[in-house]
């Protein structure tokens, strides 16, 4: 059966100097000449599943930005190498899980946002003229919570922050605890950021316990999937400066939650400048 292609994209192959890790990176350029400050670039967690989603979605929007406020973009996906199955749990991780419940192997993250801040992003501006200043990171589930963690410990590598359905259960406590440096360091740089975070109404049970099951049981209760998410918003937008932006998308589960974000963050995270 033959591959569906991508217009005006590439793939390649590469390998992390610190971890030794593999990544199949995909490129999808915008067309038309670039403008004066380059291109802003949407850096895109799990791009194995959800890249050909974000292009067809930024593409549909840019031709008119005044009317759709979309600027063409570049977009940049990260997944694993071809035929390998994915580490995300050691990539997008900066330790075990804080209740010990996971086996698997953790704490690749700062290894992993090395790869993307020192490897990754010089070979995507050698390839297509970047703006610096614009840059996105959007992730999903443990990706959101990584998104999360990366806007905590090193805002100043993105300029906005997507966190679809983020997986804040993982450890909680370093996240608000991020938050709260944060709040110290927003009279600087720190504050300047777009941030959105989003989550599904089915992906928590309801308190009320005859009214329909919106999730599957206590794994869904601990979690606190909307709580933990509205809470960290919460947190975070009481941070001078910085513009955040809280939906809790009604009708939609954990996996659907993608699609319709990556959609509604284009105008939040792509609007003329």
């Amino acid at each position: 059966m033959p591959l569906v292609t991508i217009p005006d994209s590439e793939s390649a192959v590469l390998r992390a100097g610190r971890s030794g890790r593999a990544y199949t990176i995909t490129l999808a350029h915008p067309t038309g000449p670039a403008p004066e400050d380059g291109y802003p670039v949407l850096y895109l967690l799990d791009g194995h599943k959800f890249f050909g989603t974000l292009v067809e979605a930024v593409r549909a929007r840019c031709h008119r930005p005044s009317a759709t406020g979309v600027v063409p973009a570049i977009i940049v996906g990260i997944g694993p190498e071809a035929g390998e199955a994915a580490s995300r749990t050691l990539d997008y991780t900066p330790g075990p899980q804080s209740d010990g419940g996971d086996d698997s192997e953790t704490g690749g993250a700062v290894d992993f946002r090395a790869f993307i801040e020192n490897e990754l992003k010089p070979w995507v501006g050698a390839r297509v003229a970047v703006d610096r200043n614009h840059q996105v990171l959007i992730g999903h589930s443990l990706g959101g919570y990584f998104v999360l963690d990366t806007l905590v410990t090193r805002p100043e590598s993105f300029h906005a922050y997507v966190a679809i359905s983020p997986s804040i259960w993982w450890d909680r406590t370093r996240l608000f605890d991020g938050a709260a440096a944060l709040l110290r360091r927003a009279a600087g740089e720190a504050g300047r950021r777009r941030v959105m975070v989003t989550v599904g109404e089915y992906e928590e049970p309801p308190e009320d316990p005859n009214a329909d099951l919106r999730g599957t049981g206590d794994r869904h209760r601990q979690r606190r999937m909307i709580g933990n998410a509205r809470d960290v918003a919460e947190r975070l937008g009481g941070i001078p400066g910085l513009n955040m932006r809280f939906q809790e998308l009604a009708g939609e589960d954990h996996a659907w939650t993608v699609p319709v974000t990556l959609s509604r963050s284009l105008r939040f995270v792509l609007a003329p400048r």
